[in-house]
């Protein structure tokens, strides 16, 4: 992966700590394993009645199906088809890198004046494909 999560500082209520990893595991779908601590019981909703117990409980995927994967689903959904669909055609940004007169017209200078003269170019043309050209 090529993100990293901040560490929450939310404490639920009841508790004392933070949900350590709480981005990371449930990015991941990461079972985990709630027991009491402090208390002699769990209390926690499930299916709309109060339930009591002293075992220590599995959460198979905290954070629902839904949430597994998420953030990685909407980052690459913005860069796939957000960015390249929406942004890079209405700015303008497309169309110049599919045109490539700038970079075209400096080629024989490159081609003439060794690889560095064609690597600027090269960096002078994507540089200038600004917004709204």
């Amino acid at each position: 992966t090529y993100f990293s999560f901040k560490q929450s500082q939310s404490i639920k209520q009841g508790s004392n700590v933070p949900f350590y990893n709480k981005a990371r595991i449930i990015e991941s779908g990461t079972p985990v394993i709630i027991k009491p601590v402090r208390a002699q019981a769990l209390s926690f909703e499930q299916d709309g009645e109060t339930v009591f117990t002293k075992n220590p409980v599995e959460v198979l995927n905290p954070g629902g199906t839904r949430a597994q994967n998420g953030f990685e689903k909407t980052i690459n959904l913005f860069f796939t088809k957000y960015f390249t669909q929406a942004f890079l055609k209405t700015s303008g940004v497309s169309d110049y890198l599919s045109n490539p007169i700038v970079y075209k017209n400096n080629l024989r200078k490159g081609k003439n004046m060794g690889r560095s003269v064609g690597v600027s170019t090269g960096y002078s043309w994507i540089a200038n494909a600004g917004v709204n050209r």
